[in-house]
């Protein structure tokens, strides 16, 4: 399909985390449930001159195919799947101007760079790299929807067995490939370990054992 625009085609990004189901210190992973929101205008796509005119059209994830879209990706990620129980989770709605807004829920895993130096009061980093994988940034020029807040958590906190989150940034970088140059757009999550266990469980045995001796 042709892009939208020969002056290229701005796509706002926006993310919810529904969960995060887990941090695997042995694969240096984090595995996610994710919302990803996609808005662009499609001219072509226009019916605002239509009289009367609906308000919106609330379409089949499989009209996707049929039209033009940015071809996003996780860049980084080790995997990534739209959830299909019971179908195809993907909301998509073209509004009467044209603008397109397609909604997927994912599960996705991705790199964390593990550091063990302060263990058990270590902090992990865990990131998710986002990218048009087919157009560079004079053709799809990607951006946060809302730059004060584009990742939203779901939940008031996340907590796992092992770590907490404690913070989540976003950013966007231009990155030179031979093609031209991209627009990334990285979440970035810092995961601090809950250490009560490994002290009362691991720690104060191991001292109390040494004293008593």
């Amino acid at each position: 399909h042709k892009t939208p625009s020969e002056e290229g085609v701005i796509v706002w990004i926006e993310v919810w985390v529904q969960e995060v189901n887990s941090v695997n210190e042995m694969t240096s992973d984090f595995d996610m449930d994710i919302y990803v929101t996609e808005l662009w205008i499609d001219k072509a796509l226009r019916y605002d001159d239509m009289n009367p005119c609906k308000y919106n059209l609330s379409l089949s994830n499989e009209i996707l195919d049929q039209i033009w879209k940015p071809n996003t990706v996780f860049i980084n990620s080790k995997s990534a799947n739209i959830h299909k129980s019971p179908f195809t989770n993907l909301f998509l709605m073209i509004y009467p101007n044209g603008t397109v807004w397609a909604n997927y829920r994912v599960q996705v895993k991705g790199p964390c760079q593990m550091d063990f130096t302060s263990f058990p009061m270590d902090e992990q980093t865990c990131l998710l790299t986002f990218e048009s994988f087919s157009y560079n940034n004079q053709e799809v020029d990607m951006r946060w929807i809302n730059t004060k807040e584009p990742l939203i958590l779901l939940k008031d906190q996340i907590i796992l067995p092992d770590f907490v989150l404690s913070s989540y940034n976003t950013s966007i970088a231009l990155v030179p490939y031979p093609a031209g140059i991209w627009n990334e757009l990285t979440m970035t999550f810092t995961f601090t370990r809950r250490y009560g266990w490994y002290i009362f469980q691991a720690y104060v045995p191991t001292y109390l054992t040494i004293f008593i001796r």
